[in-house]
């Protein structure tokens, strides 16, 4: 692994968000297949890497999408990569 590479991992791991198998990642390609199509309701969670209170959230998010799987939906959508869908929800 290269020193670049090894940064960017760092980089990473400090901030993005950990996406379960149980939290779909969204964003405008798939958001009405994911979250106005589906059978059961879904709690979506529009975020930005930069946001403090959004990071705090994030573990609680994945905690208790565990909690109900099965009966609800949870996915996230970036802000800054979807900021025009973003805008209009």
């Amino acid at each position: 692994m290269s020193i670049k590479q090894y940064a960017l991992l760092i980089f990473l791991s400090n901030i993005a968000f950990t996406i379960s198998a149980k939290v779909i990642d969204v964003d405008s390609k798939n958001f009405d297949a994911i979250v106005l199509q589906s059978k059961i309701p879904v709690i979506l969670d529009v975020y930005a890497t930069w946001c403090g209170p959004c990071r705090a959230m994030a573990p609680r998010f994945e905690r208790v999408s565990n909690e109900f799987e099965g009966k609800v939906v949870f996915a996230k959508m970036n802000y800054d990569q979807s900021e025009k869908l973003s805008k209009k929800l």
